[in-house]
């Protein structure tokens, strides 16, 4: 193959000529496979690649003078030194400069910092290892790479370029100059949402790590995009926690900055940790109607003639009561007063049409129909004044944490909870960091746009 690489004096592009041959195929006897011939081009064009992006490569490197930082440190090179930089079509050797100043210790590279290298990776290839990471399994990225790409590459190069491009996302991940897709006019509510989700770690066993979304609708309740974050275990629970708390903190606020007139809503399953958080960082707070009607279900036993939580009087009880909870207003104080009813020595059932007729003495209740009709009665009593579903649907308002839920197996489970997974702490959180990037397009577009950017510190 004949590359010609050829800057242009009249504009800051390069021209590049290239010769090379591949078999035609075809009915000529001896021909090669359409596959094979396809293979053969891939490979050519991953030369071209790598030929041309070592001599850009060169175009970024100091030329050996020496260097002022910005804090006013100057800096000297101390020669040339070997360096293999992998790129999105394959390895290439580079002599780079390397610098230092005269008190010793740290080195500097101007190569890598001009080009915005990943540790030994080019942005673009950082970029399609993370994005592959985010998704499969380190072994996978190396076949995917192999297979799609023509590119081998080892599955534990894979998990380091991972991990240095999470450390990354923490510090260049700049909020302020990023918003969501949304147009302002367009989103009416915000709903914010926090959960957890084990995974099995190497050192502690199962470890909680933490999902969070923040859900965009429009005035018809209907949800435009959603925004994840996530956050590892951490090498301690609450400082894991406490990371994650931090981001979603950051991304609320961004938000809110981006939708000034839209309310800001806190949805969760009633944990008081979650609920806590939610109702000071939000304007108003939900329980999730879901684990409410849950909760509910148990209940049920207690209004069945034989006791039986499957009998067709509990199922009918509870369907009613979970639609009176849902849709009337102030359905969940009626639930909670018929649930006290029932608790009454030998009581009477409240009027209700599930309870047939008005005034019917009911058996007495077993032990265990009591404990079951007292728990659900104290957890209604606990957050009654976060159950106002009926009025929230009214005003177009979520009333479900499935989006949050849904994120819980989206972000963590579907990708960390693989067959056999068991993870470091730092893979973990660097992973769950990516992957929350990642599945929001408008950030993982922003992070590798903020990381493009010269920063003032290079030489």
């Amino acid at each position: 193959m004949e590359l010609d690489i050829k800057p242009l004096s009249d504009s800051n592009e390069i021209e590049i000529h290239v010769t090379f041959r591949l078999p035609r195929g075809g009915d000529l006897e001896g021909s090669t496979s359409f596959l094979q011939i396809e293979a053969a081009l891939a490979q050519k064009l991953n030369e071209i690649g790598s030929d041309t992006t070592k001599h850009l490569l060169g175009d970024h490197d100091s030329k050996g003078e020496s260097l002022q930082c910005a804090e006013g440190q100057v800096w000297t090179s101390k020669g040339r030194a070997k360096r293999i930089i992998e790129t999105a079509y394959g390895p290439v050797l580079v002599f780079c400069h390397v610098y230092q100043t005269s008190a010793g210790g740290v080195t500097r590279v101007p190569l890598a910092e001009r080009a915005r290298l990943v540790g030994s990776a080019t942005p673009r290839m950082a970029r399609m290892v993370a994005a592959k990471l985010a998704q499969m399994n380190c072994s996978a990225v190396a076949r995917d790479m192999e297979e799609s790409h023509l590119r081998p590459m080892s599955p534990s190069f894979a998990q380091d370029l991972g991990q240095a491009v999470a450390a990354l996302a923490t510090v260049r991940c700049d909020l302020p100059e990023w918003r969501p897709l949304s147009q302002c006019s367009e989103v009416a509510t915000v709903s914010v949402g926090l959960d957890g989700a084990h995974l099995n770690t190497r050192r502690d066993g199962w470890r909680q790590g933490m999902a969070g979304t923040i859900a965009l609708y429009d005035a018809k309740g209907e949800r435009l995009e959603t925004l994840y974050v996530g956050g590892g275990p951490g090498e301690t629970p609450p400082a894991g926690k406490t990371t994650f708390l931090s981001r979603l903190d950051e991304l609320t606020l961004r938000v809110r900055e981006c939708y000034p007139q839209a309310q800001v809503v806190g949805l969760s399953d009633g944990a008081v940790d979650l609920q806590k958080y939610l109702a000071s960082h939000t304007d108003d707070y939900l329980l999730d109607f879901h684990h409410a009607a849950e909760h509910l279900s148990r209940a049920a036993l207690a209004f069945a003639p034989d006791g039986r939580a499957d009998a067709p009087e509990a199922l009918a009880w509870a369907a009613e009561q979970r639609r009176v909870l849902r849709d009337v207003s102030g359905g969940a104080w009626q639930v909670l007063a018929l649930l006290r009813e029932r608790l009454r020595p030998n009581g009477k059932g409240a009027k209700n049409r599930s309870e047939g007729k008005a005034g019917s003495k009911r058996a007495a209740l077993s032990k265990a129909a009591r404990a079951a009709v007292l728990s659900v009665e104290t957890y209604f009593s606990n957050h009654i004044s976060h159950m106002d579903y009926a009025g929230w649907q009214q005003r177009q308002l979520p009333i479900g944490s499935g989006v949050t839920e849904a994120a819980c197996k989206t972000l963590i489970k579907q990708r960390l909870c693989q067959s056999g997974m068991r993870w470091s702490i730092a893979a973990s959180d660097a992973l769950i960091t990516l992957r929350a990037l990642y599945l929001t397009p408008t950030l993982w577009d922003h992070f590798w746009t903020q990381n493009d950017k010269p920063s003032p510190a290079c030489l």
